[in-house]
């Protein structure tokens, strides 16, 4: 073969790092030589050691030679350190200058896959140098580049694993190569053995998203949807809703579609992504159709059974918006775990503002939704002043001042057990949280009923008119107990007093307000909205029993910030109204703890009785009371205790054994 017209490239290679020197010219014959001769020239004026040898490879396309120079005994692991020498025709001679060609890194790890993949010896080949190339790559063209690599190593079999497929994915999404990127996903449906992560696939999706590019939003959708290796999560169909309900052909249509495939595969969705398609529905649908309606609901009922409660201010504003538009159809409507919400446009939207002011956060309403309100917003105009009024935070000053006209004696509730009472250093303190939790059937709601007692009888013997408020969650209220503990305490009083009044039971129990509370929402609706009209009563207790069992579906040990934040939010109204209207509140709590047999929980109570709702309701209490029983083989009722863990008005104090009569709570004198 002549080589006139040809450029002879010589690579000269070394493990160790350094380059061979060369002669500084080299004049070969053009027409007196073939490739052979040539080649045995430039071994002779090229001494190697013994170990090396020229390796040649002819590229007819354009008019390259190629020698590399190699070891025996080894393949060549590394292209970090090339001299390449480029021989150019001129004349009659070929004329060596030792000067770097313009091509990439990229180029020549590329080139040496390929040389490898001709001599068989790519199996040897360790894949992190596939990695390398595509750290490498950063335009289109270095893609092109660093693909023929990576088909040259399938090719020989060498399958991608799944962090070389997210290795690849990344370098097409550095590339800019966003269809190929596509064509990867696709991949796990036939050649790929697993698919890119879906975190990489969502960062390709908001990519795309981002430039609007909605054909291939919706083919990414497809194809994850109907890949058996990609598991659906609600983050796909959310990015692919909400880029939806932006474009501008029939946004709700597509949108919806999408939506129902979710139901379909049974993801539940995040809240604000059912808030995002309900509003859409309000916004562009006219009047009470029959669309809009039959969608509302559809969304509405989804939402209601996917999440455990609603937690945005958002939510409970398109429920204002819903109940107001069907107003005169809403009796008709079934929406389980709405019944006390729905129906009422003014109460929801009350509990929206309600919601946004104690979350700090602002609340953006459709301009639309004011329209329909008409002369209504005068309505929300009250709401929302009310609301401020009531939930409006206490100033340094407004703080100090409450301070000084506070009585220099502190005031209390007491349960009308000395030794308990002298525990408390007086009893349960006004203006404050108290809290009593213990296993079931310890005790706690004894306490609750003996001190309610206490209170409603002393209006009998003081002549005050205070009001209880009994909140209970479990059940019914034990009525029953509550007037044996009335009619024993009454019949004592009359007794001691040498009294002939004819005040009956029913007239004490005039002053004990009960409601039954279910969950977070009603409790939150409760305080928020009806409590200002309740504490024109002179409430002096409001009892929970128990807040435990209000919060149980929100708490999770593992991940418990929902829960944390609904139990602030109650928290801080409970310290308002405690405060403003100088009353005191007293939590039934549950213990998350096990009491194992035998074993006494007041000798290390932290250790073996925990109550519940963890750290974030601790931090909201100002005292914390301690009530178990534990088995006693000696006697024949159980060992029941009381003790003080902590309160801002005592320290920690040693258990006092009581017992349950008809007269409540009662002091165990078997253990005096």
């Amino acid at each position: 073969m002549n080589t006139q017209g040809y450029k002879l490239l010589l690579y000269v290679v070394t493990n160790d790092g350094d380059d061979w020197e060369t002669p500084n010219a080299l004049v070969i014959p053009v027409n007196s030589h073939d490739f052979k001769v040539t080649l045995g020239y430039i071994r002779s004026i090229f001494p190697l050691p013994g170990n090396y040898h020229f390796r040649t490879r002819y590229k007819h396309g354009n008019g390259y030679v190629w020698l590399d120079l190699t070891r025996d005994d080894e393949p060549l692991q590394s292209v970090d350190n090339i001299l390449r020498l480029n021989i150019e025709t001129k004349g009659d001679n070929y004329v060596k200058k030792a000067n770097l060609l313009p091509e990439t890194k990229i180029a020549q790890y590329v080139d040496k896959v390929i040389q490898l993949g001709k001599r068989n010896l790519l199996f040897r080949v360790d894949i992190k140098h596939l990695y390398s190339i595509w750290n490498l790559c950063k335009t289109e063209q270095d893609y092109k580049h660093a693909l023929v690599a990576t088909n040259h190593f399938y090719n020989f079999g060498r399958q991608l694993s799944p962090e070389a497929v997210d290795k690849l994915f990344v370098t097409t999404m550095r590339c800019n190569m966003l269809e190929e990127a596509i064509e990867l996903i696709r991949g796990s449906c036939n050649w790929l053995k697993k698919p890119p992560s879906l975190s990489l696939i969502y960062i390709l999706l908001n990519e795309l998203i981002s430039r609007d590019d909605f054909d291939n939003v919706y083919e990414v959708y497809k194809i994850v949807r109907t890949s058996w290796q990609i598991r659906l999560t609600p983050t796909l169909y959310e990015y692919c809703i909400g880029y939806m309900l932006n474009t501008n052909a029939y946004p709700l249509e597509e949108s919806l579609m999408v939506y129902g495939d979710s139901d379909k595969m049974g993801v539940r969705l995040t809240e604000e992504t059912h808030n995002k398609l309900l509003e859409k529905c309000l916004e562009v649908t006219e009047g009470r159709s029959d669309l809009c309606r039959v969608t509302c609901m559809y969304i509405i009922s989804r939402m209601t059974k996917e999440l455990e409660r609603l937690k945005s201010p958002k939510s409970y504003y398109l429920l204002s918006w819903f109940s107001f538009r069907f107003k005169d159809e809403i009796n008709e409507l079934e929406l389980p775990g709405l019944k006390h919400l729905v129906g009422d446009w003014k109460k929801c939207l009350e509990y929206s503002v309600n919601s946004s002011i104690l979350c700090n956060q602002k609340q953006v309403m459709s301009k639309k939704f004011f329209e329909e309100l008409g002369s209504n917003i005068e309505s929300f105009k009250t709401i929302k002043q009310n609301s401020m009024e009531f939930l409006k935070k206490r100033t340094v000053e407004d703080i100090w001042n409450g301070y000084k006209s506070q009585s220099s004696e502190p005031q209390y509730l007491r349960f009308g057990i000395s030794e308990i009472d002298e525990a408390l250093n007086g009893g349960i303190l006004l203006a404050k949280i108290t809290e009593i939790y213990g296993p079931s059937g310890s005790g706690k709601t004894q306490f609750a009923l003996s001190i309610t007692s206490e209170i409603l009888i002393g209006n009998l013997i003081n002549s005050t008119d205070h009001v209880v408020l009994y909140l209970y969650t479990n059940g019914t209220f034990p009525i029953q107990r509550m007037v044996e503990i009335l009619e024993f305490k009454y019949n004592e009083y009359k007794k001691l007093n040498d009294r002939t009044e004819q005040t009956t039971v029913e007239q004490l129990l005039q002053n004990l307000y009960m409601y039954k509370v279910t969950d977070n929402d009603e409790l939150h609706y409760l305080l928020t909205s009806k409590m200002e009209e309740m504490l024109k009563l002179n409430v002096k207790l409001i009892i929970i029993d128990s807040i435990a069992a209000i919060f149980r579906g929100n708490i999770n040990e593992r991940f418990p910030e929902p829960g944390f934040n609904s139990i602030i939010k109650i928290a801080i109204i409970l310290k308002r109204i405690a405060h403003e209207y100088n009353l005191a509140i007293l939590a039934i709590n549950q213990a998350s703890g096990v009491v194992g047999q035998g074993n006494i929980p007041f000798l290390n109570p932290r250790a073996s009785v925990k109550p519940s709702l963890g750290d974030s309701w601790e931090r909201c209490i100002n005292s914390r009371i301690l009530v178990a029983r534990t088995r006693n083989h000696r006697f024949r009722n159980d060992l029941r205790k009381f003790q003080v863990i902590f309160s801002s008005n005592t320290a920690l104090t040693k258990p006092i054994p009581f017992i349950t009569t008809k007269r409540g709570v009662e002091y165990n004198t078997l253990f005096r």
